[in-house]
């Protein structure tokens, strides 16, 4: 997976079974972040360092962690 932190390219792997998503290997560029992307960029290590449940609704990807924080992604 390839992704966009707000301040920092993101990378790695995911494997997908039936009802979770497992995110491997997670690595971010090294910019640095003002308050507000640093805050972004943490919930979003924090979501994708775990197992995640996930649901796709048409272009909306939700991810859910154990510890409950999640994200909402959507495809542009």
């Amino acid at each position: 997976m390839t992704g966009w932190t707000g301040c920092n390219e993101l990378s790695g792997a995911v494997t997908r079974n039936n009802t979770e998503l497992t995110f491997t290997d997670v690595a971010v560029t090294d910019h640095a972040c003002t308050a507000e992307t640093a805050e972004v960029q943490a919930a979003m290590l924090a979501t994708l360092g775990t197992a995640v449940s996930y649901t796709i609704d048409h272009n909306q990807l939700t991810l859910i962690a154990p510890s409950g924080i999640g994200l909402d992604l959507k495809a542009a």
